[in-house]
């Protein structure tokens, strides 16, 4: 895939953000196997008991690893998203020693297959543990170099919950949007992953919190409301409704297969 220039959020941050065009041109054989490499990261984050904010996190670096080098299926691709999930336990500050990331990641990697059912475990120190340790490490630096060593980004899990208690009335409401839109964002990563290299993450937020407040029927303040007082749930990370109804029809795509 081509790159594409580095955009900047309003926040002055700056992102990697990629047209409709650019994500429609990537065939679907490839469109699905990074969402098998990211159903990967989330499976090896959950063995290494890492909070999801940091697997969501590797699986954003991964999008855009792809868009700039293509992750067609090829041997070295998982090795990519081990070390998209190492990198991103290093930006969290969610620290995890190299020998627990090549363990889980190489026996995830090798469940299921003939000769390892349960998945292989690697011993550090083996000559297979060297090999392994050697392959994610020069994954990582391939990953750097792909990314220009530009590997901060912003998710929206916060920002999901900031709106959430803005506009919650209660507690128990606050509690409501948040859960429910964390919940869709979590899917969102594994069954639509570019769409977080699409939109910046406070328009991600601002869709999937109206995505629940919609779901369970709670009135969000918008400008047709007559308390003037109250900032529009749109207007508060400054989000265009056109893009809101866009995600919004990329997250029912969620729960429907992509083509």
């Amino acid at each position: 895939m081509s790159s594409s220039s580095t955009a900047l959020t309003q926040d002055k941050q700056p992102s990697w953000l990629f047209s409709a065009e650019e994500i429609a041109s990537i065939p679907s054989y490839e469109k699905q196997f990074v969402r098998k490499l990211a159903a990967y990261i989330i499976v090896c984050s959950e063995m290494l008991s890492l909070p999801l904010p940091v697997a969501h996190y590797a699986v954003v670096l991964l999008t855009r690893y792809d868009m700039l080098y293509d992750l067609e299926p090829r041997t070295e691709a998982p090795y990519i998203a081990a070390a998209c999930l190492f990198l991103a336990c290093k930006v969290q500050e969610t620290h995890k020693r190299l020998r627990d990331v090549v363990y889980w990641t190489v026996k995830v990697r090798t469940r299921k297959s003939k000769d390892f059912p349960g998945g292989e475990q690697v011993v550090e120190g083996s000559v297979r543990y060297v090999e392994e340790k050697e392959n994610l490490l020069s994954a990582e630096r391939d990953v750097l170099r792909c990314l220009h060593f530009d590997i901060f980004l912003e998710t929206p899990h916060s920002s999901i919950v900031q709106l959430a208690k803005t506009y919650g009335d209660t507690r128990e409401n606050q509690r409501m949007l948040a859960q429910f839109a964390l919940n869709v964002l979590h899917d969102t990563f594994v069954s639509i992953p570019f769409l977080h290299i699409r939109y910046r993450a406070k328009e991600i937020a601002t869709a999937l919190v109206a995505f629940a407040a919609a779901m369970y029927d709670y009135p969000l303040p918008d400008k047709t409301t007559e308390n003037s007082l109250v900032v529009a749930f749109h207007d508060y990370f400054q989000v265009n409704r056109l893009v809101l109804n866009e995600i919004w029809k990329r997250v029912l795509d969620c729960y429907e297969p992509e083509s």
